[in-house]
């Protein structure tokens, strides 16, 4: 099975080799020497870790228990499914859902681990013959008939699509996508919405976005607001925003954050998109996704050669200190080491020579053009940090996860 990707996303072909022992073969992977990446900073290329040995598959959606296991939706061994990995990267054979047969996996989009350990799974499924976007399975991976999900509607004539899923709290879940919510009394609750464990909506959270056609990102911050990024073409009231904005923790715009460039998508007269967001300790926000540039339509010169990264400082204006090169590909997920510098994983441009879907940036968004793990047309849809290093999750060389060492 393939994800389904709609125009949020840039869809990759999968390809690669493998060697059967002890995960994927170094046969393309000269990652053990040092080297300067050109801005002056010596840095090691990313390891493998060949302790953690998955089967052979592929990852659409991933997320991580806090012990450590990763639960993925994807294929394992030519088998679609859900599956949960031990630490060392085996199947986890407690964790099984052909308990229950009466439901069907057509897609996945989006997962969460809940913190009763519990997996709430997005997609598209057919569960006892009717369509359903959004399951919850039990920490065994039996089907939880015990949760209602949302009604989520058609927005025009796009299907309802889950892209994000973020845990807020023991019962409060924050659901992002393509998609239309009405409650009883007629309020449309668009694109984004909060629910409880159990599926029941918050009417105290709605975005307050009259033209939204999509949440493609989000990253919640620790005082409750948050960062949205989509297709945000219109506010309320005098507010406008559009690519990026932030909002307080009742979905209404915060004022103080405008971002009044547009993102570029590859063809001309296209938007871009922004599929993954981090903030950094000085509060800077660091933007990932599918664009070639930026452009200030109200200033002159205003066009900026930033491609799959940016950086804006926390008013929304573009920081220009941060001096991104250009790079192909789609970014899907972004991660911010220690140091400072920023691992992003995607989907490769397959035009390109050398792999691009995991790429290393210094803080000042320099590109390591250095930074390779090798196995060309592999992707990553997932970074988890553990310890000192980092799982990836995807089709990395025809595995679902594997482990490595970013030094």
């Amino acid at each position: 099975m393939k994800k389904t990707i709609l125009i949020l996303l840039t869809t990759a072909a999968l390809l690669g080799s493998c060697s059967k022992s002890g995960g994927p073969s170094p046969n393309n992977n000269t990652n053990n020497n040092s080297n300067n990446n050109g801005s002056g900073t010596t840095v090691s290329n990313p390891v493998i870790d060949k302790t953690y040995n998955s089967p052979e598959g592929g990852a659409e959606v991933a997320a991580i228990q806090a012990d450590g296991k990763v639960v993925f939706g994807g294929t394992l061994n030519a088998k679609d499914g859900i599956y949960r990995l031990n630490t060392d990267g085996s199947l986890d054979n407690s964790f099984n859902i052909d308990v229950d047969k009466t439901w069907l996996i057509n897609n996945f989009s989006a997962m969460a681990i809940l913190s009763d350990g519990k997996i709430l799974a997005a997609g598209d499924f057919t569960v006892k013959g009717v369509k359903k976007y959004l399951i919850r399975l039990t920490a065994t991976g039996a089907l939880d008939n015990t949760f209602t999900s949302p009604n989520f509607n058609n927005m025009g004539q796009s299907l309802p699509y889950i892209n994000r899923i973020t845990v807020l709290g023991t019962d409060r879940l924050l659901i992002a996508g393509i998609f239309n919510t009405v409650i009883t009394n007629g309020t449309a609750y668009d694109d984004l919405i909060e629910i409880t464990a159990n599926g029941l909506l918050y009417t105290d959270f709605r975005l307050n976005m009259t033209g939204s056609s999509g949440v493609s990102a989000v990253q919640v911050l620790n005082d409750g607001k948050m960062y949205v990024a989509g297709g945000l073409i219109a506010g309320s009231g005098s507010i406008t925003r559009h690519s990026l904005t932030r909002i307080n923790a009742d979905g209404s715009i915060d004022p103080t954050f405008e971002m009044k460039q547009s993102i570029d998508g590859r063809l001309p007269g296209t938007g871009g998109s922004i599929n993954a967001i981090v903030v950094q300790p000085d509060n800077k926000v660091v933007v990932g996704g599918d664009f070639i540039s930026i452009t200030d339509p109200g200033v002159r010169d205003g066009f900026h050669n930033y491609s799959r990264v940016a950086r804006f400082n926390a008013d929304g204006s573009l920081d220009q200190s941060f001096k991104t090169s250009a790079t192909t590909g789609n970014l899907w997920t972004m991660g911010i080491l220690a140091d400072g510098r920023i691992l992003a994983g995607g989907y490769e441009d397959l035009n390109r020579s050398g792999p691009s879907y995991l790429s290393l940036y210094q803080s000042d968004g320099t590109h390591d053009d250095k930074f390779d793990l090798g196995y060309l047309g592999s992707t990553v849809v997932r970074i988890f940090q553990q310890g000192d290093k980092y799982i990836l999750a995807g089709d990395i060389n025809l595995y679902p996860v594997v482990r490595v060492t970013v030094k």
